[in-house]
């Protein structure tokens, strides 16, 4: 070709595609720098808008696996934050989000690497009734410039419906819980007009964490979405544009999603192995640590976006075995007179009871269920034990010097520890914390050890029983040496704490009033003369003392005759015990029921049916019952701390009621021999009056009767009425059940008793109307 002159033609042939390849290869280069100076504004924004969307609707054909790295930015290095979400989004809800992030934003440097803000869907409200106005204005605050700052994730481990979907869609990133439901974003809607279809459009085309077509189709159950392959990848597209794609023939297949007139919903899973919207699947806060790549800790603090309206501060003083009952009655007496909405626990103690502390925990606990945002404020020191209900707050905030764990002044006692570890283990799996802190700041024999994961590079303090109970333990590698040796326990001060990241620091109270955004002064309310009343009456030993008195005169007042002393005695000592025990939270109305019927039935059973039956047996029963039902916090055991304490309480009234038959046998032989007292129960007669009654019973007996012949008038078991010549009398069957209208003889007479037996007939015979003399 040289020879015949193609050479000019050739060159600039390869000339020209060397070019157009250089320029096709620096494209992604010099856009960027063109942008930062300045130099595209002759591209129009309309122009830029479709490529980007074309670009990032466009996702491989193969399936994604379940913990693949994500397509999102992945740099961490910047402070965590968890915000939850509170469902559903009205009021001032999205402006008390915003209020949080704005100081995250200014906690953070400018200049730093961005801070990772988890925005966590964790209630079980699913999010229907948000407001669309307040989800567009909280979802457009997270696709803006301010907070471009931010790294968002949206954590969706409950299911999320409504117009909470603007808000999901408006992260950067997705990590959704393998079962939860996300969708139906139209559910509470009349119509769907042009101004909604509007903002979904707009969340999803700035952010396409979401492609635009798959928001639409949540939001409007009308539209049909349809997920083509194409020959550049996979598209989601509605009607019109399927129409188009197909018309220009570039699609190889075609699948429907969702079905006709059906709201569109996904659930966790489907989205991330079948779509790739979400880019991990978690279960727990440590499934989403390890996929983002964060230390757990992080993650321990959830930010309240909400402002304490209602807020109630608590003392929590030197620990004694009624502290946790003190607190939890003042708490509920609160409760009853306004909305507590924010409680802190201003805690300076110095621990000794577990047990006690770990019923203060699991009642913490049962608070953050009920949407009361926890706080616990250690100033000088939480040492022991009184670190559990401190660690099951929802945050954790010290003074820089105080002391948080380490010894108190009370040595503890090893099945106590392990009782209320047993609680921590239980509540710390449900609100997805990790328990060896706990574990580490009163058990000598649970030593505290620093691991760093071998992928992530997070850090992570644990003891060895928890370590090895995590899935894929092997890759948390333990640092040399341990945070607290085995044999002391571990003892920290609130800098420590924040460093690592279990909790943050103020210097006094009212900065911790100023870092939540509350202007009144925080006062604990003092209790009165009446919750000490309350407090020493619900003491064990005072609760076993006031049920051994009220027992031991319902006792006598069964063996006296006439309503007395013993009777006044019993029912002030009952009334106490259900009255402390009602106010102290362990007693309800259940209790009282149950008491008051059991009683019922047996004073029933004693004074108007005969003999000692079923109404006897089960009045005791349901007394017993009540009894120990008032003395604890639960009804059935569900763990096996509940399961602990149920022998001790049965135990406890075996022991009482064994001292109750031993006081009542030690008082019928001294009572009568102690002046003033001898009265109280009746004196045995001596041999000389039992013969002279005798003598007098058989002058006024029914010796008469002997061998009379009569009819049973009521039932015989083995009590009753017979009739003897137009007489009625009082009578006792030998042993058999008399029915009404048989014929029966007296065999024996002594006193007033008369036994009698039935006559036994022919069986064509039958018994006379009027019985015979």
């Amino acid at each position: 070709m040289l020879r015949y002159g193609f050479q000019p033609s050739v060159s600039g042939f390869l000339q020209k595609h060397v070019f157009c390849l250089v320029l096709l290869t620096m494209a992604p280069l010099v856009f960027p720098l063109m942008e930062a100076h300045g130099l595209g504004s002759a591209v129009s924004e309309k122009s830029v808008r479709r490529v980007e969307e074309t670009n990032r609707v466009t996702s491989p054909a193969t399936p994604v696996a379940p913990n693949a790295a994500p397509p999102h930015s992945t740099d961490v290095s910047g402070p965590t934050f968890l915000v939850r979400v509170p469902l559903p989004i009205t009021g001032s809800v999205d402006l008390q989000i915003k209020q949080t992030l704005e100081n995250i934003l200014q906690q953070s440097a400018n200049d730093g690497p961005r801070p990772t803000v988890v925005l966590e869907f964790s209630q079980e409200e699913t999010g229907q009734g948000s407001e669309f106005e307040r989800s567009l204005a909280l979802a457009r605050f997270l696709t803006s410039n301010r907070a471009g700052r931010l790294r968002t994730v949206a954590y969706v481990q409950k299911s999320v419906y409504g117009h909470t979907l603007l808000v999901v869609c408006a992260c950067e990133q997705i990590v959704a819980h393998p079962d939860a439901e996300l969708g139906d974003a139209g559910r509470h809607e009349t119509a769907i007009d042009v101004t909604m279809r509007s903002g979904y459009r707009e969340i999803a085309s700035r952010r396409m964490t979401v492609p635009i077509a798959v928001a639409l189709g949540m939001l409007d159950s009308q539209l049909s979405l349809t997920k083509v392959q194409t020959a550049t990848g996979v598209r989601y597209v509605l009607k019109d544009e399927l129409a188009s794609l197909q018309q220009s023939g570039l699609i190889l297949e075609a699948i429907s999603i969702g079905q006709a007139n059906r709201p569109l919903v996904f659930s966790g899973k489907q989205m991330r192995v079948e779509h790739g919207f979400v880019s991990h699947l978690a279960k727990t806060r440590q499934d989403l640590a390890e996929a983002l790549g964060i230390n757990f800790n992080d993650l321990r603090t959830p930010w309240t976006a909400r402002r304490p309206q209602q807020p109630l501060l608590v003392d929590v003083p030197d620990a004694t075995r009624a502290t946790a009952r003190r607190v939890r009655r003042i708490v509920e007496q609160e409760r009853q007179r306004r909305p507590v909405d924010w409680l802190c626990l201003h805690i300076t103690s110095n621990g000794g009871f577990p047990v006690e502390s770990a019923d203060l925990a699991r009642y913490i606990a049962d608070l953050s269920r009920q949407d009361i945002y926890t706080v616990a404020y250690v100033s000088v020191e939480s040492r022991a034990d009184a670190a559990l209900p401190a660690l099951m707050c929802d945050q954790l905030i010290a003074h820089p010097t105080a002391i948080i764990g380490g010894n108190g002044p009370v040595s503890l006692r090893q099945p106590e520890i392990n009782a209320a570890l047993d609680v921590m283990r239980e509540l710390s799996r449900e609100k997805q914390r990790r328990w060896s802190f706990a574990a580490a700041v009163m058990d000598p024999q649970q030593p505290l050890a620093r691991y760093v994961h071998s992928t992530t590079g997070a850090t992570e303090y644990l003891c060895h029983e928890e370590w090895n109970s995590l899935e894929q333990h092997e890759q948390w590698q333990r640092q040399d040496g341990d945070v607290s040796p085995e044999g002391t326990v571990l003892e920290i001060t609130g800098a420590t704490a924040l460093s690592w990241g279990i909790a943050q620091v103020v210097q006094s109270s009212d900065e911790l009033a100023a870092l939540f955004g509350i202007k009144q002064p925080l006062v604990s309310p003092t209790p009165n003369w009446a919750d000490e009343l309350i407090t020493a009456l619900a003491a064990p030993r005072v609760s076993a003392i006031l049920l051994f008195i009220a027992m031991f005169c319902l006792m006598g007042e069964f063996a006296s005759p006439g309503l007395g002393i013993g009777g006044f005695l019993s029912s002030v000592c009952f009334a106490l015990y259900f009255w402390s025990n009602f106010l102290n939270g362990t007693a309800g109305w259940l209790e009282v029921v149950l008491f008051v019927v059991g009683l019922c039935f047996l004073l029933l059973e004693v004074f108007v049916l005969p003999g000692f039956g079923v109404f006897g047996l089960g009045g005791i029963g349901l007394i017993l019952l009540s009894l120990v039902l008032a003395s604890q916090t639960f009804v059935l055991p569900h763990n096996q701390y509940e399961l602990d304490q149920l022998p001790r309480s049965l135990w406890t009234f075996a022991v009482l009621f064994a001292g109750l038959i031993a006081g009542i046998v030690t008082l019928r032989h001294y009572l009568k021999h102690i002046p003033g007292l001898n009265e109280i129960i009746l004196r045995p007669p001596n041999q000389d009056e039992s013969t002279e009654l005798a003598h007098t019973d058989s002058r006024i007996g029914y010796d008469y009767l002997l061998g009379e012949r009569g009819t049973a008038t009521t039932r015989l078991t083995p009590s009753g009425k017979a009739n003897f010549g137009h007489r009625w009398f009082d009578v006792l069957s030998e042993g058999d059940v008399v029915e009404p209208g048989e014929a029966v003889r007296v065999i024996s007479v002594t006193g007033n008793c008369i036994v009698v037996r039935p006559v036994v007939k022919p069986p064509d015979q039958r018994p006379a109307d009027v019985p015979s003399r």
